[in-house]
């Protein structure tokens, strides 16, 4: 288990919950009718037993409940070790796939082991489907021109090599060419640089893996309670995420029936772009959307996947 700081709220929380649920359920069926001696040994075994309780459910805390990411954000990562010539698996020197088994551990929060002293970078693409730890955290995208590259994306190249290059994507791309960091650039074992990487250069891109956990690569914005304005249409929804499903814009208030797409009353709700939005309070899902309370129900103000905000 990854211990942060919302890791140990919920083992205090946990703890006490299971040592109050033991003293309760026991307490009650204690027979408070014998001598002192004998109520203080068996209020003595209570509170050793509901202990133990509290304890053994810490230790049995799910590892899935733990949100992924590693130690650093993708900028903090950038900032501490751009420059600096990785080599993670301390195998034949500085090289580039060093960089991405890097980027996994600390910044995605991957296990080592996975990948340890493992795969050319050319592999990493095309031996993906052979792989479960990348198709468990990853999402494998064919190039293809035109395409949006987003921050954090790894990119795999075609070399003249039979090993390929990889990199680590900025985000940061035109028509033209795209930005990324990499090691061992041409095989100078160059340390971790930024470069700019054309389409049809040297090296051509064979395909991305798009982490699935963002939650180090892309913050969501802070957004206070007040009046803002939609920059899209936005759906209202019955509660914090689209699993809650849409509201009928007969199910919303009479001032956003005003502003809806649609004036059936039994049509979904969705409000138009330019409308103004009261924000009471915003929340982060694990879906890593950003999402807002407003009078008639629940939008998503902010998406992740294209780090992209909906109000201004």
């Amino acid at each position: 288990m990854k211990f942060t700081k919302e890791t140990f709220k919920r083992t205090i929380r946990t703890f006490i919950q299971a040592a109050v649920s033991y003293l309760l359920v026991n307490i009650a069926v204690l027979d408070l009718s014998g001598d002192k001696a004998t109520i203080k040994t068996a209020l003595i075994g209570i509170a050793v037993s509901a202990l133990s309780a509290g304890i053994s459910a810490v230790m049995n805390l799910e590892k899935t409940e733990e949100k992924g990411g590693g130690e650093y954000t993708f900028d903090s990562w950038i900032k501490k070790f751009r420059g600096k010539a990785l080599n993670p698996d301390g195998v034949s020197g500085v090289q580039c796939v060093d960089l991405i088994k890097h980027y996994c551990k600390n910044v995605i929060g991957m296990s080592k082991s996975y990948y340890d002293a493992w795969g050319n970078a050319i592999e990493w693409y095309n031996a993906f489907s052979d792989k479960p730890w990348l198709v468990k955290n990853f999402k494998k995208i064919p190039y293809e021109k035109g395409m949006k590259i987003r921050k954090g994306d790894i990119v795999i190249f075609k070399s003249a090599s039979k090993y390929g290059h990889i990199a680590v994507c900025n985000g940061k791309y035109n028509s033209k060419s795209f930005e990324a960091y990499d090691e061992n650039y041409k095989g100078t074992h160059a340390g971790m640089t930024l470069r700019t990487f054309e389409y049809d250069g040297n090296y051509n891109p064979l395909g991305f893996l798009r982490p699935k956990d963002r939650s180090n690569i892309i913050t969501a914005p802070k957004v206070k309670a007040g009046t803002y304005k939609l920059t899209n249409v936005r759906g209202i929804y019955n509660g914090w995420g689209a699993a809650t499903l849409r509201k009928k814009v007969k199910d919303i208030t009479e001032d956003a029936r005003k502003h809806t797409t649609s004036s059936k009353q039994n049509a979904e709700a969705f409000l138009k772009a330019g409308t103004e939005v009261t924000i009471y309070e915003t929340k982060l899902l694990s879906s890593g959307n950003l999402w807002a309370k407003i009078p008639s129900g629940y939008i998503c103000i902010w998406e992740s996947d294209i780090d992209k905000k909906f109000i201004k």
